[in-house]
């Protein structure tokens, strides 16, 4: 009886032990979790990966076996310290507590201190900032300054902080302000120093949609005081440590030549300069740099005039600055600091593509995921659209590419995180990863999904037919000895897709996908009811039977009724006057996009038949200045980007139909909404795909293509386009009765329409 109460207990004790702990998988993933948005933080904002020649992939390589090596959270801190140091960047490093040791009282009457050293040279010491807090006495000495500074030959500012205090920053300025001293000290034409900043006007890539996007600085200069200077013309001299509040008159002054800054201990722009806080976990946070200190006339950055010390010692600081000043006033020394010029970011910094890794060690794997989740996180205009928020995706996608075994692994694990946009631009990384697997050749045949059924669309010539007796019409049951239906439902978690139909869509295009010459076993039924089983070789691919996807009409006729029919696929720039010819006589018109138009055709057409409307583009545009980052929304009217016809004048007021579904993608959706915003227009089919804007590509180890929307397209006046698509006025899809009756079912509907509203 003991000895099973004895293991009960030991059993209840471990049970809790282990619910009470996190397990080490789960601390490794937390911490890969914050060590993607930190890597993914400094390579989007932090100003030096715009122009200095750091490897920042190499960086976050080096230092994943680290984190995962990390037994303890300094560990684990000192990990990330680590890489975080080949930036070289005093600015960018993991908080720790301060080593230094601070005094906790100073000798002599308290600051600001005034004084003379000798006839020629002033000291003003401010190292005890508790003591400006009595703001007016602190005002009274300051304006003693003023009658002390008459005929001295230099000023020494001692402005070390010695003492650990609350002190605000931006005080000491505005201490040296109130007590008047400013003026005094600086010319009226001073001008201030600022902060520059990354921006990003959507993803520069390597691959941008047309030079759509743009990638810069964004610089702010402080305005300068308005003071009227009172002439004081003597040489300035200030000494500073690593924990001193510099004034930006100081900076100001320096530049210009008019003083010199004197640091004991490396005084750097770490406190100058804006940071970004970000958190690690396990009670760590890091400080990113984000901003860089600027000039007016272009320079960038703050040094000291000469470091010295540290000293063990207060006075022998101040004695060094004194002795500094008196080599200024006899000569020796001429303040005449360095300017450096601005760096320029520089166009498009491509990403490695690590194309020779077909299937990437599990450092680059991790590599991948952190490029697809923070391009995404910063430049995927349509995050809140998602069905899981992107910040559930990277817990659940860390250990899928870390678990990755094969090159066929690592392309679906990519595919099916991609996947996770629900963007249709996304859906060729998920097709790519599909052909890659199970080969893309298809037998000479195109397959559409009507009534949610896989159906032969086209053959590509009589002869398959004839020899393998597949026809037109045959609905496909089987694939391989695959249900049909479930080898595209198996496919549809690897495919991007914005909405359910361009999903079937995708999925049906891979329904014959197989290896080069491989037979094709298909299972299919006609339309009157007959099964039968066919074999019919792979001999080609999707792009090879792309022709068969148009269609076979004239582009430009006159239908029954006085009513013109466009297909706006196939229209191209001389075409136009018959177009033109056509649309002078005839009392309506069917505009046909379900596709996408082979040029730019099309949009002149809408400029005959539209009132002046456009769509709205929408570009994130990310900024961090501080904490966190900023995503603004810029605006501007895209298209049409070149259209003959300015003045967009009605040239032909007749009723029209714009046919569109699911293959109405992109440029072409762009068609639909302007024409969907005239008065005179009717949508007729089903929404389109639900995709629309300029996108972005950017490649992962193994030469992988990443693809998504960067660009938010919508209406005029707003309306949501992104996985939703164009909504037709008039819903109406194929029947497979109707298709194998060799009917256009939706050209029909919009035929029938046009006479009836023409009636009216």
């Amino acid at each position: 009886m003991l000895k099973k109460i004895a293991i009960t207990v030991f059993f209840c004790t471990s049970f809790l032990y282990g619910w009470s702990q996190p397990k080490p998988d789960s601390v490794q993933l937390k911490r890969l979790i914050r060590l993607c948005e930190l890597w993914g933080k400094v390579k989007y904002f932090h100003p030096y990966l715009s122009y200095k020649p750091i490897d920042w992939d190499s960086a976050l390589i080096q230092t994943i076996p680290k984190v995962k090596a990390a037994q303890t959270s300094s560990e684990y801190a000192r990990a990330i310290d680590e890489m975080l140091g080949m930036l070289h960047d005093p600015a960018t490093y993991v908080i720790r507590e301060p080593q230094t040791s601070w005094p906790l009282s100073l000798p002599g009457e308290a600051h600001p201190k005034v004084y003379n050293y000798d006839e020629e040279i002033l000291v003003i010491e401010m190292t005890d900032y508790s003591d400006l807090s009595n703001l007016e006495e602190t005002e009274r000495r300051l304006k003693e300054v003023k009658s002390k500074m008459v005929n001295k030959k230099a000023v020494v500012f001692d402005i070390r902080k010695l003492t650990k205090d609350g002190f605000t920053w931006g005080s000491l300025e505005y201490y040296l302000r109130r007590g008047g001293l400013i003026p005094v000290l600086c010319p009226s034409n001073l001008q201030y120093s600022g902060q520059r900043y990354r921006v990003n006007y959507g993803a520069l890539t390597a691959a941008p949609s047309g030079g759509f996007y743009q990638a810069g600085f964004l610089t702010l200069i402080s305005p300068s005081p308005n003071y009227q200077s009172e002439g004081a013309t003597m040489p300035l001299v200030f000494l500073v440590n690593d924990h001193t509040e510099i004034p930006a008159f100081v900076l100001a002054l320096q530049k210009a030549g008019k003083a010199a800054i004197i640091s004991e201990g490396n005084v750097t722009d770490e406190k100058l300069v804006k940071k970004s806080m970000v958190d690690l976990g396990e009670s760590y946070m890091a400080n990113v740099r984000v901003g860089e200190v600027i000039f007016a006339d272009g320079t960038v950055g703050f040094a000291p005039d000469v470091f010295i010390g540290p000293y063990t010692k207060y006075e022998e600081a101040l004695q060094f600055a004194i002795h500094y000043a008196e080599s200024v006033t006899s000569g020796k020394v001429m303040m005449r600091p360095s300017a450096k010029p601005a760096s320029i970011l520089p166009y498009g910094k491509p990403d490695k593509k690590y194309e020779e890794m077909k299937f990437p060690p599990e450092e680059y794997r991790l590599l991948a995921a952190f490029r697809i989740w923070n391009m995404i996180e910063y430049f995927f205009p349509f995050k809140d659209l998602m069905d899981k928020k992107w910040s559930q995706v990277l817990p659940q996608f860390i250990p899928k590419f870390q678990r990755a075994s094969s090159e066929k692994d690592y392309n679906f694990t990519v595919a099916e995180m991609v996947a996770c946009l629900q963007d249709s631009h996304g859906a060729f990384t998920g097709i790519s990863a599909l052909t890659s697997i199970y080969g893309k050749s298809i037998p000479p045949l195109l397959i559409r999904m009507i009534q949610h059924k896989p159906v032969v669309y086209k053959v590509a010539h009589d002869s398959i037919t004839q020899k393998y007796g597949v026809r037109v019409g045959d609905e496909i049951l089987k694939v391989d000895g695959e249900n049909a239906v479930d080898r595209i439902k198996r496919f549809l978690p690897y495919l991007s897709y914005s909405t359910p139909d361009v999903g079937e869509r995708s999925a049906g295009s891979l329904l014959l996908t197989g290896v080069l010459n491989s037979e094709a076993l298909l299972e299919v039924r006609n339309g009157d009811g007959v099964i039968r089983n066919v074999k019919l070789p792979r001999s080609s691919t999707s792009e090879a039977l792309l022709p068969l996807r148009a269609r076979t009409t004239e582009v430009v006729k006159e239908l029954e009724n006085q009513i013109g029919y466009i297909d706006m696929d196939r229209l191209k720039e001389d075409q136009l006057e018959e177009v033109k010819a056509l649309l002078g006589k005839v009392k309506s018109v069917i505009l046909d996009m379900r596709g996408y138009p082979v040029s730019g055709a099309p949009y002149q057409v809408s400029s005959w038949l539209s009132p002046n409307v456009n769509a709205r583009v929408e570009v994130p545009v990310t900024l961090s200045k501080g904490e966190g980052f900023e995503v603004m929304r810029h605006r501007k009217y895209q298209y049409p980007t070149s259209n003959p016809n300015p003045n967009r004048k009605l040239q032909f007021n007749i009723p029209s139909a714009v046919l569109i579904n699911e293959f109405t993608a992109s440029a072409a959706e762009n068609f639909a909404i302007e024409m969907d915003q005239s008065p005179n227009t009717t949508i007729v089919g089903s929404n389109s795909s639900g995709a629309d804007g300029a996108v972005s590509i950017f490649f992962i180890p193994g030469g992988l293509p990443v693809i998504f929307t960067a660009a938010d397209y919508t209406y005029e006046d707003g309306r949501q386009l992104q996985r939703v698509g164009v909504i037709p006025d008039i819903y109406t899809k194929p029947t497979l009765k109707g298709f194998r009756k060799g009917k256009d079912e939706v050209l029909e509907k919009a035929i029938a329409f046009l006479k009836t509203k023409r009636s009216k």
